[in-house]
């Protein structure tokens, strides 16, 4: 039941659509299916680049950690993506980044090894893990550079407009985003502080830009909020 439970997984990542039957059933073969709570690290900067992760379900956050010992939140990842993907596009022994389980999350693992092996022999595979890497730099270059030139609220405000675009549902109280971020989490986003993202959250939602309820945000005026990025 575990492999028919990996093999039904595996053929909805959108990643892996193309591939044979065959193809699958190989790629089932070579993975192990691993499940983590929320706040779990699956690894650390330091650890062993020496396998590669598909996220089932849930999210993950990938991390790097300032020089001062901060967390700089670079990507959230979501169902269907690769990561961990470092361990087969260059010689390094050891990550550079961290990645956690932002929610209860599902995952299938595959060593470096076997995983290389098995794109050896399938290069439009490769060619699609190639333009995920491609897209996701370009998401992260578009982050940092919010990070330089925007003011703390545009970039808090930026952020909660993508977040509403990538999780939000119509309500009729605006648009709920199904995502839930402590205001931590919100802070390593944007590359400040805790108390400084609560204080301008509380300015938003004074204004009614925004409404919290617990860790739930929703948008109330999207345009009044684009004005500040």
């Amino acid at each position: 039941m575990a492999e028919l439970t990996k093999f039904w997984y595996l053929k909805r990542i959108n990643l892996f659509s193309e591939l044979t039957r065959e193809d699958m059933q190989m790629m089932a073969d070579m993975t192990t299916m691993s499940s983590f709570p929320a706040k779990e690290v699956l690894y650390f900067p330091g650890d062993p680049s020496d396998s590669v992760f598909l996220l089932k379900e849930g999210n993950v956050k990938i991390s790097q950690l300032t020089p001062d010992g901060k967390k700089l939140t670079l990507d959230i990842l979501n169902p269907g993506e690769l990561f961990g993907e470092a361990a087969i596009t260059g010689p390094d022994a050891e990550r550079d980044t961290m990645a956690e389980a932002l929610t209860p999350v599902h995952v299938c693992v595959a060593s470096k090894d076997r995983f290389m092996q098995f794109l050896d022999r399938r290069p439009a595979l490769v060619m699609r893990i190639t333009k995920l890497m491609g897209f996701r730099l370009k998401r992260i270059e578009t982050r940092l550079q919010s990070l330089l030139f925007k003011s703390v609220p545009a970039r808090l405000a930026e952020l909660i407009l993508r977040l509403a675009d990538d999780y939000g549902k119509e309500t009729p109280n605006g648009v709920e985003i199904s995502l839930k971020l402590t205001h931590q989490e919100l802070a390593e986003l944007i590359g400040s502080t805790r108390e400084t993202t609560s204080a301008i959250m509380g300015r938003f939602r004074d204004k009614k830009l925004i409404d919290t309820d617990g860790r739930r945000i929703s948008v109330l005026n999207r345009q009044k909020l684009s004005a500040i990025v």
